[in-house]
């Protein structure tokens, strides 16, 4: 049974206390130069830090003498029983409070309305990533499952044939508890959307999130849609499209995300190789942990807020190099981007949008006895012929009259999308959505 309590308890959480996004199982981590010693320790007694009380997480960083060291993160200032040393490499305690997943809603609505701590500016963004856009959607802004609050789309990613919008386990996926397929939507249900009038795509595959112990790696999935749905880049406030090609994060790298709360913000990678535990349920006493390794950590923590779960982190480059998917009032944690990719047998998308122009189309939608009718009215275009296209696939090919009926002729709900090109081109206009 799907249930919201967990989104109840995390309203109540302090703002020290982490939020996350999870990930599952991890391959090998490429030990960055310089960290070589540091790693075989971290790797040696790993274990034993995290039975250690107060103990959430560790990773390796580099200290002000560019040595490599362990740094070890606590639920409170002062834990008892962490060592300052091990196997002769320093260990530094860093408070961050727990790791949760997902957001308190309290930086939901209009930015003129959200508190301070939601923005890495005290001045609003220009446009609310909240919003409901008209499609194709950019990424980095609202979405979610039905049953969730509200988390961000990280990419377009692609096969090579289909193209899929990239979130979150528990922003796509109900951390597990879900169906395939499920409508996604934009905005998430947070800030408004609904199954009627805003899914924009369908779950088809997520990585499970392990609440045994086990180890993750990513809290990652995948929904297919269509160019007519998703764009490839961020709004224009945002760092705009990412490279298809990715980067593996090192101490000290530049980054920069776009998501739905704190919109545009930049940042730095503090630590690398990072196990950390994850909590999904509770707040002062966790009910549903789950342990990740191999994560980045990113300063500072205005770098992200809740709701901001699923967006994608890049280098100043471009290049994809994380998915968010926890952090705090002082701490990001993303899982390294190439093993999501890598699970699912995608790249990130980095096609351009199409063209502008004034080829615009609109639709209505109506019934006669029940069957579904949609009348489409355009402008723009000088061509002759043009083709009509439903759900992506052509229908008709006609004269340029700037009207045409589209007779489906089914009944009861459903949504269809509509556009049309100039026949042997690829000039199009925009995509509109129509629901019955």
């Amino acid at each position: 049974m799907k249930s919201n309590h967990w989104f109840i308890s995390l309203v109540a959480l302090i703002t020290s206390v982490l939020w996350s996004l999870t990930t599952v199982a991890s391959p090998p981590f490429d030990v960055p130069p310089g960290l070589a010693v540091a790693a075989q320790a971290q790797a040696k007694h790993g274990n034993s830090l995290l039975e250690t009380s107060g103990v959430v997480g560790h990773g390796l960083s580099i200290n002000e003498n560019g040595q490599g060291i362990i740094v070890v993160f606590t639920d409170s200032p002062s834990p008892r029983g962490t060592p300052k040393w091990l196997d002769g490499v320093a260990v530094k305690e860093i408070y961050t409070g727990k790791f949760y997943s997902l957001a308190p809603p309290t930086c939901g609505g209009p930015p003129s309305q959200r508190p301070p701590e939601c923005f890495s500016d005290p001045d609003p963004d220009p446009v609310d990533p909240t919003a409901r856009f008209e499609r194709p959607v950019p990424i980095g802004v609202s979405t979610g499952h039905p049953a969730i609050t509200a988390g961000t789309i990280g990419a377009r990613v692609t096969d090579g044939t289909n193209v899929f919008a990239l979130s979150n386990n528990h922003v796509f996926a109900n951390s597990n508890d879900t169906n395939i397929p499920e409508n996604m939507l934009q905005p998430g249900p947070f800030d408004g959307g609904t199954e009627e009038n805003d899914t924009f795509a369908t779950l088809i595959d997520y990585e499970p999130i392990w609440f045994d112990g086990s180890s993750n790696i990513m809290d990652a999935a995948i929904a297919i849609t269509s160019p007519g749905e998703l764009t490839t880049s961020t709004p224009e406030d945002g760092y705009g499209i990412p490279n298809s090609s990715v980067a593996t994060a090192f101490v000290g790298l530049a980054v920069k995300k776009y998501g739905r709360t704190t919109g545009f913000t930049q940042g730095t990678v503090d630590a690398v190789n990072a196990s950390v535990n994850v909590c999904y349920e509770g707040s002062s006493t966790c009910t549903k942990l789950a342990l990740f390794v191999g994560q980045i950590v990113v300063t500072p923590g205005t770098f992200s807020a809740g709701g901001d779960s699923g967006s994608l982190i890049v280098t100043s480059s471009d290049d994809p190099v994380g998915l968010l998917f926890a952090g705090s009032s002082s701490y990001t944690i993303a899982s390294p981007i190439q093993p999501v990719l890598t699970r699912f047998g995608v790249t990130v998308d980095s096609a351009p949008p199409p063209p502008g122009g004034d080829f615009s189309l609109t639709a209505s939608g109506y019934k006669v006895k029940g069957l579904h009718k949609v009348n489409l009215d355009w402008s723009g275009s000088e061509a002759a012929i043009v083709d009509i296209y439903r759900d992506d696939a052509i229908i008709d090919t006609v004269s340029n009259s700037g009207f045409y009926t589209d007779h489906i002729n089914s009944k009861g709900g459903a949504s269809y999308s509509h556009k049309v090109c100039e026949t042997g081109t690829s000039t199009c206009s925009n995509t509109t959505s129509t629901h019955f």
